[in-house]
């Protein structure tokens, strides 16, 4: 019996991408001509709210690390990759709606 204790950490999908990606998809819902259009203003919407809970929760130990220079799992690059991220988002919901 192996305990998991024993097991080596598996290299895991990056939670914060996969937050932006998930927003990518909304948005590309809300693009969808055969959605009524108030259903794909909602979908609009949900977008901003979903990425002030990211930059609330998800962004500030990146923030930190950009205002620190910390090195490690959460750096300057990964503050710098979701930041362009997240802006290329807003970017596109602006020019959807």
């Amino acid at each position: 019996m192996i305990l998991c204790a024993q097991l080596s950490p598996l290299k895991l999908l990056n939670r914060e991408a996969s937050i932006l990606a998930f927003n990518e998809r909304v948005l590309s819902l809300a693009q969808n001509p055969e959605y009524p259009l108030l259903e794909r203003l909602r979908l609009l919407c949900i977008v901003p709210s979903n990425l002030d809970e990211f930059f609330e929760v998800r962004a500030a130990p990146h923030v930190e690390a950009m205002r620190d220079g910390v090195h490690g799992d959460i750096n300057v690059q990964s503050y710098l990759a979701i930041s362009a991220a997240a802006h290329a988002l807003a970017d596109k919901q602006y020019h959807i709606f």
